[in-house]
């Protein structure tokens, strides 16, 4: 909204030329416009997926990807309550197929553990909170599908 200066009537002052909210009326230059890109790029990307499916994440995946053929799923895991949170973001896992029945693979990822601040209380101190970050525990790994049942 844009206010325009009075007329200075009898029960007034004059006031100074002043619009109020000019910047919203200014077009986006530099920064402000490679960060609405940034945010609608993902977004646009998004629209574009085919919904796929990739292996349960309590069990593995039961077939291999096939000779000479990568398998990359991308998958996001977290456990979080009141007090803490651990989160393994992203969980890489990377399969590569040696014939139709075996498959190498390997799994990394980038964990995450999360401390909240604690008050003070009679039992205890009062606590800092921390975030620490690195490296989880990799899995390397040889997949043998050894019965096939169409």
């Amino acid at each position: 909204m844009i206010l325009h200066p009075q007329q200075p009537t009898a029960h007034t002052k004059k006031l100074p030329n002043v619009q109020v909210a000019t910047q919203f009326s200014k077009p986006l230059h530099g920064l402000a416009k490679l960060l609405l890109l940034s945010a609608a790029l993902p977004c646009l990307w998004a629209l574009s997926a085919r919904a796929q499916g990739g292996p349960p994440f309590r069990t593995d995946d039961p077939d291999t990807p096939g000779n000479r053929h990568w398998e990359i799923n991308v998958g996001f895991l977290g456990d979080r309550n009141p007090g803490t949170g651990a989160y393994q973001i992203p969980d890489l896992d990377i399969n590569y197929g040696l014939g139709d029945r075996l498959q190498l693979k390997y799994e990394l990822p980038i964990a995450l553990e999360e401390t909240r601040p604690a008050s003070a209380s009679l039992a205890a101190p009062a606590t800092y909170g921390r975030v620490i970050g690195g490296l989880g525990e990799s899995l390397l790994g040889i997949k043998w599908r050894f019965f096939e049942h169409h």
